[in-house]
């Protein structure tokens, strides 16, 4: 069974995964993940919970090991891709259905298709942008069209903020500097959700 006929059939077990947005390369335990499934918002019961996640483990996109009476678990970079992905994309969908810049970061995704990924941050990605903030925008491997840029912060009064970098440079100062825990803490993405979890399963949180 493919990411979205998971999603489209059992979105419960999909949710399952979420705790490891934050942590992708983290390992988490199960009655750990289960409360953080239940913090969300997500009511499931302790059976289900740990049905959900020894289905992915078996299925070869959680990686499990017993510890005692604990089981652990940690995703399988390579069979976990799509479903990350996919979870991502509706974490996006979800913010945009609240936000009030929602028109705008659309049209700045279509801007960018050509690069390797893009996502805002900051107080916008937070939800607290004022009429007088701007919008941050990291866009990795590409290069904006500065006067469509300009057209758009025109059309719609607000500053966009572009910060451009290229996937190598990425790579060297995501460890280092300390403003990419930021970034990954508050990030929407708006392009290319496969190519963003390829790096962040490669390179894990900051």
């Amino acid at each position: 069974m493919d990411a979205e006929s998971i999603f489209s059939t059992n979105w419960r077990m999909f949710y399952c995964l979420a705790p490891f947005q934050q942590d992708p390369r983290g390992e988490r335990y199960g009655l750990e993940m289960e409360k953080e499934i239940k913090d969300a918002g997500f009511e499931i019961s302790h059976e289900t919970a740990f049905a959900y996640l020894n289905h992915y483990a078996g299925a070869g996109v959680l990686r499990k090991v017993k510890r005692g009476r604990q089981a652990f678990f940690s995703l399988v970079p390579e069979n976990a891709l799509p479903l990350m992905s996919l979870l991502e994309q509706d974490r996006t969908n979800l913010f945009l259905r609240k936000s009030k810049t929602a028109m705008l970061i659309s049209e700045l995704s279509a801007l960018l298709a050509h690069c390797g990924f893009a996502l805002i941050f900051g107080s916008a990605a937070r939800g607290h942008e004022r009429k007088s903030s701007d919008i941050d925008l990291l866009v990795v491997d590409g290069v904006p069209d500065p006067d469509a840029i300009e057209r758009k912060e025109a059309a719609y009064g607000m500053k966009i903020s572009v910060h451009q970098v290229s996937g190598k440079e990425l790579e060297a100062r995501w460890h280092r500097e300390p403003i990419y825990n930021g970034i990954w803490r508050d990030r929407v993405v708006i392009r290319n959700f496969h190519r963003f979890w390829e790096f962040a399963l490669a390179r894990g949180k900051p």
